[in-house]
């Protein structure tokens, strides 16, 4: 926000995804339930990429090659404001429609 006043701050929105992306060819939104059901059907090796700060796995579903990206605790604590003093308004995302 720059050299803006506390009333500027105050009125920043972060949005937290809670959905993350399966690409198996073509991208789509995966929600909660379903990523853990695939946690627990795959028991994947989590990988984390550093250029992005997210985490995902990759397995292979017949002759499909399938990634999935989701936002973990981690990618979410350093994907808010860093500094503070910043105070900002949190909103949550559910579906892919936003």
């Amino acid at each position: 926000m720059g050299n803006k006043g506390p009333e500027a701050r105050s009125k920043l929105l972060v949005g937290l995804n809670m959905y993350g992306a399966l690409f198996a060819p073509h991208r789509r939104a995966i929600t909660g339930n379903d990523y853990v059901q695939l946690l627990e059907k795959v028991q994947p090796q989590m990988d984390w990429d550093a250029e992005s700060e997210e985490s995902f796995f990759e397995f292979t579903d017949g002759d499909v090659e399938v990634e999935v990206w989701y936002p973990s605790l981690y990618s979410i604590k350093y994907s808010r404001p860093s500094k503070p003093k910043l105070t900002c308004e949190e909103t949550v995302r559910f579906g892919s429609g936003f």
